[in-house]
């Protein structure tokens, strides 16, 4: 796999764009191995650091899986989505923490319409939301991925309800890129119990029309959240 050397002022957001393209264009396929870091970066030219950032990114967005004392691998039942919107973002996140502070400044964002917007009828699609996540995560067996379709189904209702088109784009898109992270967070017990605690406080204070404390409980989930990613 042959690879271009760059300039080392933008190392992570070219080295995530060149195996994207590669992804694109069929030279790297699901389930492929991927060159050593340090393989990657004398190929590039480029130190591990600024790999080992790009892998971070890549893994985030569920494209690229590391196994242990094994590697990393293009996700076995990885499938490159076609949103016309998906590329222009990819090619601008350049850390880890560039994805996370996206998705906090759309929620921040969708919840100030929500709690404009939001009448009853809304209100209800919102707690019935939250009370099917409740639902499936007491279940027995707890199914990990129902959890996650139901979380990201909970972040889908808020974006609904502002009936801003642009948004709701958008948060379908993040919320897809953020599943792999979701997954991790939601399959351990301390995770669940605080994104259910979370999920519920947070319907409380949309529906008190609080602000203070529904900015308070979305900063709070996500210094919790943010435990299960690695961030640089």
């Amino acid at each position: 796999m042959e690879l271009e050397k760059i300039p080392r002022d933008r190392v992570a957001d070219v080295v995530i764009r060149q195996l994207i393209d590669r992804m694109l264009n069929g030279t790297l396929k699901a389930g492929d191995r991927l060159p050593a870091e340090s393989e990657m970066a004398a190929r590039v030219g480029v130190g591990r650091n600024s790999i080992r950032e790009a892998m971070k990114v890549l893994q985030t967005l569920g494209f690229v899986e590391r196994r242990q004392g094994d590697g990393s691998y293009i996700t076995a039942s990885y499938e490159m989505p076609f949103d016309w919107l998906l590329f222009p973002l990819l090619s601008r996140i350049g850390t880890s923490r560039d994805l996370v502070e996206l998705r906090r400044v759309l929620e921040l964002g969708v919840t100030e319409l929500v709690i404009e917007k939001a009448g009853e009828e809304e209100l209800r699609r919102l707690e019935a939301a939250i009370e099917q996540f409740e639902r499936h995560g007491a279940s027995d067996p707890f199914v990990v991925e129902q959890v996650v379709a139901d979380d990201v189904a909970i972040h889908i209702t808020l974006a609904e309800i502002t009936g801003n088109a642009a948004l709701i784009a958008l948060a379908r898109l993040v919320m897809k890129l953020f599943e792999p992270s979701m997954r991790a967070h939601l399959s351990s017990v301390a995770g669940y119990t605080t994104a259910t605690r979370d999920h519920r406080a947070f319907f409380d204070a949309v529906r008190a029309r609080d602000r203070d404390e529904v900015r308070r409980i979305i900063v709070r989930s996500f210094e919790h959240w943010e435990s299960y990613i690695d961030l640089p």
